[in-house]
């Protein structure tokens, strides 16, 4: 399985760092979304993934620093969310 920290407090090099966190499963699974969706997109690209590779979008819980960025990214995704 690959998995890639896309969003987190720290980042390397050419990545912006922001508090939050996402990671990208298999190129095509976030799990979970960071807080600012501008940060979510341009660390993707970083990868060479746009939200056009991004088929699942799973949240581990509803907390702002980890679904923030729901809300522009989310049309047309499968989404799963914790009960």
């Amino acid at each position: 399985m690959n998995v890639k920290i896309v969003y987190d407090n720290e980042a390397k090099k050419g990545f912006i760092k922001s508090w939050g966190f996402s990671c990208l499963i298999e190129n095509h699974i976030l799990f979970d979304v960071g807080w600012d969706p501008a940060v979510l997109l341009h660390n993707l690209s970083i990868f060479g993934i746009s939200m056009d590779d991004i088929d699942t979008i799973i949240l581990s819980h509803q907390h702002w620093d980890h679904i923030g960025s729901l809300p522009a990214i989310m049309k047309g995704k499968n989404i799963y969310v914790p009960v």
